[in-house]
């Protein structure tokens, strides 16, 4: 993940609906009505998707949670944000507008 990757914020979709049951998340997308079951890793960076916190605040949280190492928490949570982006239940919020696309 780049420098202005760790520094963007990303928002949930707002129509998404989602329930966590025993440390993992169950998605359903607003569009599709597909189910989407996340492990508890993704459950973790699920969860800290506010519409405020950067990447690379997500990815330092998640580094202290599971007790990995800085870069393969990076890693992680940008493979994660690219796919649940293509998947549509997630956008990047503009920096300067704190807009997402939504």
């Amino acid at each position: 993940m780049s420098s202005s990757e760790k520094d963007k914020v990303y928002a949930r979709a707002p129509e998404c609906a989602f329930r966590e049951i025993d440390g993992e998340a169950f998605i359903v997308s607003p569009k599709t009505g597909e189910a989407h079951l996340l492990n508890p890793t993704g459950t973790f960076i699920w969860s800290k998707l506010d519409g405020e916190a950067t990447a690379g605040r997500i990815a330092d949280a998640l580094a202290a949670e599971f007790d990995v190492g800085a870069q393969a928490a990076l890693a992680d949570v940008s493979e994660f944000l690219d796919e649940l982006a293509g998947l549509e239940l997630v956008a990047e919020i503009g920096k300067e507008s704190n807009e997402g696309s939504y």
